[in-house]
C-alpha cells in the first residue's frame, strides 16, 4: 500500500474597493483591545487571561522582537485587571467606568530611552507612581525598552519590586532581556511574545485586507508575510504601503516596494537547469547581483525545499520567502520532468538525490574553487544525470519505471470491526455532489468538533489486490479500520473521508482523518510513521504505505493542512453536469490548483466514504436543538473557504448549544404540567428556527455583507 500526500497551493484573489482608499495607519487602527484580537501569542494570552480572571497581580516581563505585540499585551491586561465585568477569556468588557477610562490610574508607562534610564530619572518616576491605586484595584508601572535601564537604575528598582506598594505591580518589555541583571528578572513572570509564523502572518493579513477592502494575491500576502518576519505591526505597515500604490496587493507590488529580485534570478537559473540550457544558466547567473557564495547557497537551499515539499510531499519550510514561489517551484518540477522523461515528481528522486549528493561533498574555499564547482554541477544536471541515474526498483501503482528507490514493500491489515458509512454509492464518478459532501462535512468538523483532519493517506493496495476492484477496496476499508482499532480513541471509528478511485494501474484509495493521538502526543506522529512502516515489513503482500501527518493543535498551519488535504480530494472530480455546476467550474471556484487534478476511470463500488464524527449519524446527532451548521459552500462564499472562520464559530456553536441545553432542562425541571412543558419545549424550539446564519455569535460572517 502506497500513502502519500502532496498539499496543493494556489492564488486566491479577492475583489473590494481601491486598494489606497483605508491603508491610513493600519497598524494603529487594528491594534488589538481584548485578548481575543491578538494573533499567534496563545500561550502568553491564556497566563495573562488567566490572572485577569483570578485577578490575581504578578510582576511581568515581556520579551521578544521589536513590534510584536508586547506593550498591547500589558495595556490590555492592565484594563483586564481593573474591569468590572470580564468577558468570558478574560478581556476587558470595554463598558464599565474603568474601561471607558473613568480610572486612568490603572497604567503608568515610561519609555526608558526617550525619558531616561539613569538611576535619578527612574527614581523620582517610581517614587511619584509607586503609591495605592485610588480609582483603581491595581496600578501597572510599566517600564518600556527595559534594556536601557542603567545597571545603578536596576539595583534602585529591586527593593520596590520585591516589597510593592499594595495594589501596584511592576511590568517591563524589552527586546534584549539578557541587558537585564538576573536579580531583576526572577522577581518577574517572564512571557516571550514571538513573531507570527508565516502561515499566521498570512491569515493576519488576509483578514485585515478583507476588512479593509483592499484586493489582493494571497502570494503576495506570503511574499509580504516572509519579507516583515512576523512582526504585527510590520506588517500592517507593510500591507498599508503596499496598498497606498493603488493597485492592490500583488507580488510585482511588493517585489517593486521591497526590492526582492534576487529569488527570480535563481527561479530563472533553476528553469535552465531543468531544460537543461547552458546558455540560460550563464544568462541567469550573470543578471543575480549577489556574491557567488550566496548564489551557490540559494541553489542548495531550492535544491533542499524541493526534494523535501514537491518530491517527497512533506511540507518543510526550508526558506519562507522560497516557498511562496508555488507556481514557480511546479514550474520547475514540470521542466525537470519533461527532460527527464517521467510522469510524476516523486519519480526524479534518484536524480535530485545526485544532486544533493554533489553539493554534500563540495566544499568550496575561494571564489575561484566555487565557479568550478558550479560549472561542474551544471555539467552534471546537463549531461550526466541522465546517464548516471541508478534504474530504480518499480513500486507498486507506477505508471513509469521510475517511481521509487526502494523494494517494493508488503503490508497485510488486520480487518477488526469499525462502522464504516457508505455515502452516493450510485455514482461512478466523483462529481460535484460528492465534491459538496466532503467540503461540508470538513467545515463541520471543526464547527462543531473543534479538531482539523490531521493525517494523510493515499493507499496502492498490492498488484493482485489492484487487479480487482472489489479486492482493491476491500483491502483500502481494511487499512481504515486497521487504523481506527490501533490510533481510534477505545477503537472507535476515527474520523475520516475517504474516496476510491482509478488510474492506470488500478484502484486506489485517498483517505484523509484526525487522530487524536497526533493533537497531544509529541511522539505521536513518529510512531504513526513507524506504525505504517510495520504494516509494510510484517506483510505478506506486495504493498506501500506512507503518510504525511500534522501535529498540533489547531492553528493556521493546521487549518492549511486540513484544507489542502481536503481539496486534494475534491481534485478528482470529473466535469459534468450537477446541482452545482460542472466539475472543471467548481474546482476554479474552489481554487484547486490545475497541476493537482485528476483524470480517473469510473468505480463499480462506492465512491466516497465518511466515518467516525463525520458519519450521517454523528451529524445529524450535532444538529440537535435546531443548531444547523454554516455552510460556505451552500452559500457560494468562495473566499470564505479555507480562511479558518471555523475557529471562531466553534466556541460560538459550543456556547450556544451549552445554552440550548440549559434552558430545556430548565422547562424539564420548572414546569410539571406535561401539556404545558411540551408548549413550552415548542416555543422554545420555535425561537430557534431562523437559521444557523442568526443565531448570536461574535465574530462576523459572509451573510453581514
Amino acid at each position: 500500500m502506497f500513502v502519500s500526500f502532496v498539499s496543493p497551493a494556489g492564488r486566491i484573489r479577492r475583489g473590494g474597493r481601491p486598494a489606497g482608499a483605508s491603508t491610513v495607519m493600519l497598524a494603529d487602527k487594528y491594534r488589538p483591545c481584548r485578548f481575543e484580537d491578538v494573533w499567534g501569542q496563545d500561550a502568553v494570552v491564556k497566563q495573562l487571561s488567566a490572572l485577569a480572571k483570578a485577578r490575581r497581580g504578578s510582576h511581568l516581563m515581556l520579551t521578544g522582537s521589536y513590534g510584536s505585540g508586547k506593550t498591547t499585551l500589558i495595556r490590555i491586561f492592565a484594563r483586564a485587571l481593573n474591569c468590572e465585568q470580564l468577558a468570558e477569556d478574560g478581556s476587558p468588557c470595554e463598558r464599565c467606568p474603568s474601561c471607558r477610562g473613568a480610572s486612568g490610574d490603572c497604567l503608568v508607562e515610561y519609555d526608558v530611552p526617550g525619558s531616561g534610564g539613569d538611576k535619578d530619572a527612574i527614581r523620582a518616576w517610581v517614587d511619584l507612581h509607586n503609591r495605592e491605586p485610588t480609582g483603581a484595584r491595581w496600578k501597572i508601572l510599566f517600564l518600556d525598552e527595559a534594556h536601557a535601564l542603567k545597571p545603578t537604575a536596576v539595583d534602585s528598582l529591586l527593593k520596590d519590586v520585591e516589597e510593592p506598594r499594595a495594589g501596584v505591580l511592576f511590568a517591563f518589555a524589552t527586546t534584549e532581556p539578557w541587558e537585564l541583571k538576573p536579580t531583576l528578572r526572577s522577581r518577574t513572570l517572564p512571557l516571550e511574545v514571538r513573531p507570527l509564523s508565516v502561515p499566521d502572518g498570512v491569515d493576519f493579513l488576509e483578514s485585515i485586507a478583507e476588512r479593509e477592502g483592499i484586493s489582493y494575491d494571497r502570494d503576495a500576502l506570503l511574499l509580504l508575510a516572509c519579507v516583515k518576519q512576523g512582526h504585527p505591526r510590520d506588517l500592517l505597515n507593510g500591507l498599508g504601503q503596499v496598498a497606498g500604490l493603488g493597485r492592490g496587493v500583488t507580488v510585482d507590488a511588493v517585489k517593486s516596494l521591497f526590492a526582492i529580485h534576487d529569488a527570480e534570478s535563481l527561479i530563472e537559473y533553476f528553469l535552465a537547469l531543468g531544460r537543461g540550457d547552458a546558455i540560460a544558466q550563464i544568462a541567469a547567473m550573470g543578471r543575480w547581483r549577489e556574491r557567488l557564495s550566496s548564489k551557490i547557497s540559494g541553489v542548495q537551499t531550492l535544491l533542499t525545499s524541493i526534494y523535501y515539499n514537491e518530491l517527497l510531499g512533506r511540507k518543510i519550510v526550508i526558506d519562507a520567502l522560497l516557498d511562496t514561489l508555488t507556481n514557480d517551484r511546479a514550474t520547475i518540477i514540470t521542466a525537470f520532468c519533461s527532460r527527464l522523461d517521467v510522469d510524476r515528481p516523486s519519480e526524479l528522486i534518484p536524480y535530485w538525490n545526485m544532486m544533493l549528493d554533489f553539493w554534500s561533498r563540495s566544499r568550496a574555499t575561494d571564489d575561484e574553487a566555487a565557479r568550478l564547482q558550479l560549472c561542474l554541477f551544471e555539467d552534471l544536471v546537463n549531461r550526466r544525470l541522465q546517464q548516471e541515474a541508478v534504474e530504480p526498483v518499480i513500486a507498486p501503482g507506477a505508471r513509469s519505471r521510475r517511481v521509487s528507490t526502494r523494494a517494493p514493500v508488503q503490508t497485510v491489515i488486520p480487518a477488526p470491526a469499525a462502522e464504516i458509512e457508505l455515502a452516493c454509492s450510485g455514482d461512478q464518478y466523483l462529481g460535484p455532489e460528492h465534491v459538496r459532501e466532503i467540503v461540508n462535512r470538513a467545515s463541520f468538523f471543526i464547527q462543531h468538533d473543534g479538531q482539523t483532519l490531521n493525517a494523510a493517506f493515499t493507499i496502492y493496495p498490492s498488484w493482485r489486490a489492484r487487479s480487482s476492484e472489489a479486492g482493491a477496496v476491500a483491502a483500502i476499508e481494511q487499512f481504515r479500520e486497521q487504523l481506527s482499532a490501533t490510533w481510534g480513541l477505545a477503537g472507535a471509528p476515527i474520523a475520516s473521508i475517504a474516496t476510491h478511485e482509478r488510474d492506470a494501474g488500478g484502484v486506489l484509495g485517498r483517505v484523509v482523518a484526525h487522530v487524536p493521538a497526533l493533537v497531544d502526543a509529541l511522539a505521536a506522529k513518529e510512531a504513526l510513521i513507524g506504525w505504517c512502516d510495520d504494516l509494510q515489513s510484517n506483510s505478506g503482500e506486495n504493498a506501500l504505505v506512507r503518510l504525511e501527518a500534522r501535529q498540533g493543535a489547531p492553528d493556521a498551519r493546521a487549518m492549511r493542512f486540513h484544507w489542502n488535504c481536503v481539496l486534494m480530494l475534491c481534485a478528482a472530480a470529473q466535469d459534468g453536469e450537477g446541482a452545482f455546476g460542472d466539475a472543471r467550474r467548481l474546482l476554479d471556484d474552489l481554487r484547486v490548483p490545475t497541476h493537482i487534478r485528476r483524470q480517473t476511470g469510473p468505480i463499480r463500488h462506492p465512491i466516497l466514504e465518511f466515518s467516525g464524527a463525520l458519519s450521517s449519524l454523528s451529524i445529524e446527532n450535532a444538529r440537535a436543538n435546531g443548531m444547523e451548521f454554516l455552510s460556505a459552500f451552500d452559500a457560494r462564499a468562495w473566499p470564505w473557504i479555507r480562511k479558518g472562520w471555523e475557529r471562531n464559530e466553534h466556541r460560538d456553536r459550543q456556547r450556544e448549544i451549552a445554552e440550548r441545553r440549559r434552558k430545556l432542562s430548565d422547562i424539564e425541571r420548572l414546569w410539571v404540567d406535561v401539556d404545558r412543558r411540551r408548549n413550552e419545549i415548542a416555543n422554545l424550539e420555535a425561537s430557534w428556527s431562523h437559521g444557523p446564519e442568526g443565531r448570536p455569535r461574535r465574530w462576523r460572517g459572509w451573510w453581514t455583507g
